[in-house]
């Protein structure tokens, strides 16, 4: 996505879903008692488990599969690949046409963590959220990173190429020089879109900014990336990824 002006401004194994893990069950409330302790009201509660996915990205594949996990079918759109455990752009964005791959099957609400590798200078790598796709439209919600000056923010995908709206953000630290190592997480829960940096020195997360949109309710995870001439490709991306259900 070419937002770049107002962004510079402000297991081993390959992917795995595991149903049932990344988030413990929630115990069902205890009966409601009066104060009297005469009466009490038994609470409906629907126990429901997480699902979770975790990759290191160590299969090389051209694009992004693990078997199916990974879909992207949208034209002019450009792929992942991964190769020596990272994911990177198969070729340069010319038109807001970033790689991407999405995965399926997580429900609205999700958290998701990536790690940063940068050998040199390169451009946007994002996580998606609620993203969903046909032959020749994505959509979805972007947190963007720029892996070179620094810059951090949440983009709305609408569908049609081009079309994408930066949305409003509470910001509640600068934006970091990623180095690799650092990990970017993102959550979206009901309409409330939030970002941490993770810094390899600490590892300790630090909220960046949120944002608020109603638009999309449903859709997957994924991630993208944005690549532009003279960078190169190989040298910026992730080398993990994971998503957990909320």
């Amino acid at each position: 996505m070419k937002r770049r002006d107002f962004v510079l401004a402000s297991a081993s194994m390959a992917g795995v879903v595991l149903p049932g893990l990344g988030r413990a069950a929630q115990p069902c409330p205890p009966p409601q008692v009066s104060v009297s302790g005469g009466t009490s009201a038994t609470t409906n509660c629907t126990i429901t488990t997480g699902r979770s996915y975790s990759t290191n990205f160590d299969l090389t594949e051209n694009p992004l599969s693990e078997a199916g996990t990974w879909s992207s079918i949208a034209t002019p759109w450009k792929r992942i690949r991964t190769t020596g455990g990272r994911a990177h752009s198969t070729a340069y964005t010319d038109n807001y046409d970033d790689a991407y791959a999405i995965l399926s099957g997580f429900p609205p609400n999700v958290q998701a963590e990536a790690t940063i590798y940068k050998a040199s200078p390169g451009h946007e790598v994002e996580l998606l959220f609620r993203a969903a796709h046909t032959s020749n439209s994505v959509r979805g919600y972007e947190v963007l990173i720029n892996v070179n000056g620094g810059g951090i923010d949440i983009v709305r995908w609408n569908g049609p190429l081009g079309s994408f709206t930066p949305l409003p953000v509470r910001t509640y630290a600068s934006s970091p020089v990623l180095v690799t190592g650092d990990k970017i997480r993102g959550r979206i829960v009901g309409n409330f879109i939030q970002v941490w940096w993770i810094p390899l020195s600490t590892g300790i997360p630090r909220l960046l900014m949120d944002a608020t949109d109603n638009t999309w309710t449903d859709g997957q995870p994924g991630i993208a990336m944005y690549a532009h001439s003279p960078t190169v490709l190989t040298d910026y991306g992730f080398s993990d990824y994971s998503v957990v259900s909320i």
